[in-house]
């Protein structure tokens, strides 16, 4: 199972606001966002294909084409998908990506238990059920709430351990996925 009963935190990068008032960094242009983005987050997180030019807002991962209609088949709740270059970006979306990143998932993936590795990553590139159990995990779903919160809250220091999908899989069972679809949705507005 890819499903984790102690989640580690993802690491908050200085949100946008902060950022800028504290001089972090520079808040940055949907164009230079993308412009800017390093190696790891030139090809798709699921298959290390080159030139990944779409994302999956929801993980604040790129994926090339050919992945990214693979996880538009997932629906949204699980993997909201936009072209980097094609389409016009909220600044919430925008702050998904700034706080992601496909190095960012992956160890956050890798670092719980048990460990989802670079294997798994493998077998979803080549098959749509190993798709879909690794992005409707209860990992993956920890994960995306915590991108939500870091996106829209002070991300100051790591989010505290215990969040709804935390305590959820502590019993076994996962947050309902039309809660997270609207949570999702509405970080998307």
């Amino acid at each position: 199972t890819l499903m984790s009963s102690e989640p580690t935190p993802v690491v908050a990068a200085p949100s946008p606001a902060r950022a800028e008032s504290e001089g972090a960094y520079p808040v940055m242009s949907q164009a230079d966002l993308f412009a800017a983005r390093g190696p790891e987050d030139q090809q798709c997180v699921d298959c290390l294909a080159p030139g990944a030019d779409w994302a999956s807002v929801s993980h604040g991962t790129y994926v090339c084409m050919d992945c990214a209609g693979r996880h538009r088949g997932l629906g949204v709740h699980l993997s909201f998908v936009r072209s980097t270059g094609m389409d016009v970006w909220s600044p919430t979306q925008l702050a998904r990506m700034q706080h992601g990143g496909n190095t960012r998932f992956r160890e956050f993936l890798a670092s719980q238990s048990p460990p989802v590795n670079a294997r798994a990553f493998v077998e979803a590139a080549r098959s749509l059920d190993a798709l879909q159990a690794l992005y409707s995990s209860g990992v993956a779903a920890s994960y995306r709430e915590q991108l939500t919160q870091l996106a829209g809250a002070d991300p100051a220091a790591t989010l505290p351990e215990e969040t709804s999908t935390t305590a959820a899989a502590a019993d076994g069972a996962t947050r309902p996925l039309d809660a997270e679809r609207l949570a999702l949705e509405a970080s998307y507005a």
